[in-house]
């Protein structure tokens, strides 16, 4: 068998980052379609939501759509709190809500390097 024909006949194997991108933009289309710009615009709030909880997730070595199910929830729940305490202090919303994704976006990436050092020192 040539390499053409043994390519022709494997099956095409779809991974998992294949297959959230695809769900993701059927999402997004079907959002945007329903209801509009606000539709979209609500579909990006919760993934922004989200995206620091899901870094957050990782370190406790949650894998998978549960990790991906806790983030949203999760991103729900505790970032609205933590923009609205915050609110609290710095006069304006949109500086509340940028101020968080920044923190919660860099422990995320930045809290698993350090643990993996401290276990190296000890």
């Amino acid at each position: 068998m040539t390499e053409e024909t043994k390519a022709a006949e494997e099956p095409i194997r779809i991974t998992d980052n294949v297959f959230y991108i695809i769900a993701i933009l059927l999402v997004t289309l079907s959002g945007l379609f329903l209801f509009g710009m606000v539709g979209l615009r609500t579909l990006f709030g919760i993934i922004a939501m989200a995206f620091p909880a899901h870094l957050l997730i990782g370190l406790f070595g949650i894998k998978g759509e549960e990790r991906l199910i806790f983030a949203v929830f999760a991103g729900i729940a505790l970032f609205p709190l933590a923009v609205f305490y915050l609110n609290r202090f710095v006069p304006s919303l949109r500086l509340s809500i940028l101020l968080v994704f920044i923190v919660l976006t860099a422990a995320g990436l930045f809290v698993k390097p350090i643990m993996a050092a401290n276990k190296q020192g000890n």
